[in-house]
């Protein structure tokens, strides 16, 4: 099975915007690698700071950013024994 997942994400001197830690209580967001990008849709992400909501601590940071167009490509494949 494979699933294509096409958007923009937020890049700033080769790192992207998405969370930097998942512990299951909190998700801090800031730059990472390519795997833990944010994918957003490019029809309501228009800027870096779309992605962030109103007066979101983050805007400052998302403004040194540029969008990236994206094409992710996941394949899952089962096997049974």
């Amino acid at each position: 099975m494979e699933t294509i997942l096409k958007g923009v994400v937020i890049e700033y001197n080769g790192k992207y915007w998405g969370i930097t830690r998942n512990d299951g209580h909190f998700k801090p967001e800031g730059w990472t690698d390519i795997e833990n990008a944010g994918i957003h849709d490019p029809k309501f992400c228009k800027k870096p700071i779309d992605a962030a909501y109103i007066d979101s601590p983050y805007i400052p940071e998302l403004e040194k950013g540029k969008l990236v167009n994206v094409t992710k490509t996941t394949i899952t494949t089962f096997k049974f024994d």
